[in-house]
């Protein structure tokens, strides 16, 4: 659509048609009074033995991998006792491991295989220019990892 081609009408200007940012689209909060009701309806409903094995078959399906919340396998807390483990048993050098130059910059550890395993022979120390490089030359994606340890 050009702009400036449709005239504007005054109804336009007035207030009667709100911005899409103006609207409650999603925002939507229920009163506690409405919340009650809605319980006092269900109360007593029970769900037949055909829909709950429906939802049973469901779920199963969207357990683990299959989940859209799934993160790979990854917790925080094995995540950060990895990192600490690492942090202290694998000492800086003066040079990057990729490319032997001194260090310089931010250097961060790189993992060699890709698999986040408890190994200090699966780590080097590298620029973060040379850490990425070497992660997309050799198919290493991060996100998603799965922890051997």
């Amino acid at each position: 659509m050009t702009s400036g081609v449709y005239k504007r009408t005054e109804e336009m200007n007035t207030g009667k048609y709100k911005r899409t940012s103006e609207m409650k689209i999603g925002k939507y909060k229920r009163t506690e009074e409405t919340k009650r009701k809605m319980s006092i309806a269900q109360t007593g409903k029970k769900k037949s033995e055909v829909i709950k094995r429906k939802m049973s078959e469901t779920h199963k399906l969207l357990i683990g991998k299959k989940s859209s919340n799934w993160k790979g396998g990854i917790t925080p807390l094995e995540y950060d006792r990895l990192h600490r483990w690492i942090n202290r048993y694998f000492i800086k050098p003066d040079f990057c491991e990729i490319c032997g130059k001194l260090a310089f910059g931010k250097m961060e550890i790189s993992n060699k295989s890709g698999k986040l395993i408890r190994d200090i022979n699966n780590f080097q120390w590298a620029h973060q220019g040379c850490h990425r490089k070497y992660d997309n030359k050799n198919g290493i994606i991060h996100e998603g990892l799965e922890i051997d340890v």
